[in-house]
């Protein structure tokens, strides 16, 4: 467990790992109710308008949030990502030196080396972050897509990084108490006829 410099830092650096894990158990609940919608389709076939806007609120979600964790030159004002993490531990004073720290720090500059696909989601949150989509925005976005499985795996073995380095400066793991993965999954399973209608 890292000695922190005061309480106030203790709290600033805690404070940004768990807005990151909570942030992926986010991306997580959008991309399960991407899923369900998708098997509804493959059910029942082409559906109606509530369907459609459901699927992409989901989708669009899912990239905007996931471009907010993992994106690789973040602007001054934007949160911190997975990739800036080494400078905004160090610059709370963290001992990024430490041998368990630096391997983890590590970990992550292997993880963007091998996603080397992540800037992807930054070039479609551009897209989605609009309310509409112009014909060329469409096809930005089909060029720019990473698949299902492929965005799900990079969210899980994101949040494990921060997990891994949460219990090595604090010494436990980030509970997730506030979400359920699954919430949507619920809540649509109990809603077909409305989904299904056709506007």
């Amino acid at each position: 467990m890292h000695k922190f410099k005061n309480t106030d830092i203790r709290y600033r650096v805690e404070g940004q790992l768990d807005w990151m894990l909570l942030t992926s158990y986010e991306i997580e609940m959008h991309l399960n109710a991407v899923l369900f919608l998708a098997n509804l389709f493959f059910e029942h076939g082409p559906l109606g308008n509530n369907y459609t806007l459901l699927w992409t609120s989901h989708d669009d979600l899912a990239i905007i949030k996931t471009s907010s964790l993992l994106k690789e030159k973040r602007d001054k004002d934007e949160k911190t990502s997975l990739n800036s993490l080494t400078e905004f531990l160090s610059g709370n004073y963290v001992k990024i030196n430490d041998l368990h720290v630096k391997s983890l720090l590590n970990e992550i500059n292997s993880f963007y080396a091998k996603y080397t696909n992540i800037s992807k989601f930054t070039n479609r949150r551009d897209t989605a972050a609009h309310a509409f989509k112009t014909k060329k925005d469409t096809n930005t976005t089909n060029t720019n897509s990473v698949d299902f499985k492929t965005h799900l795996k990079i969210i899980l073995e994101a949040r494990d990084l921060l997990q891994r380095m949460r219990k090595a400066l604090f010494g436990k793991e980030f509970e997730n108490d506030s979400i359920d993965v699954c919430l949507f999954e619920k809540i649509y399973t109990n809603s077909l006829d409305i989904i299904k209608e056709r506007v």
